[in-house]
């Protein structure tokens, strides 16, 4: 395996930032209720293939539903869909079902979701 190339992040939980966590969508769809604005949030189904799942307010701040998606494992171009995750003031609300990549159909899913705001306090130093 010396001809294959890695990527590795190392991210850690910041209160009032960031959160990771896994849910079963076997058990329904979840609602991931956090203590910031999230803006960002990448998941992947960790008991089958697919994508790493990318969603995001910035690209469409004035939807509070995510349209476009990113895959951050592939050279897919953005593409577009419907109704799948729902940003809120303080959870995101995975929606609808589509292909076994998403992070809705059956299975279990680890998430990362990081906030609007990089500093929890009011200042840097009360966000750690």
């Amino acid at each position: 395996y010396h001809s294959r190339t890695f990527l590795f992040y190392a991210w850690r939980e910041i209160p009032g930032f960031s959160t990771f966590g896994s849910y079963s969508a076997t058990a329904g769809l979840p609602l991931i209720t956090l203590d910031f604005k999230p803006q960002l949030a990448f998941f992947k189904r960790t008991d089958d293939t697919g994508e790493w799942f990318i969603a995001d307010t910035g690209r469409d701040p004035y939807d509070d539903k995510e349209t476009k998606r990113l895959y951050a494992d592939t050279n897919a171009s953005e593409n577009s869909g419907t109704d799948r995750i729902q940003f809120g003031s303080n959870f995101i609300k995975v929606r609808g079902a589509h292909t076994s990549s998403d992070p809705n159909v059956g299975g279990t899913y680890v998430y990362s979701i990081f906030g609007e705001h990089p500093f929890a306090g009011a200042t840097p130093a009360a966000a750690l």
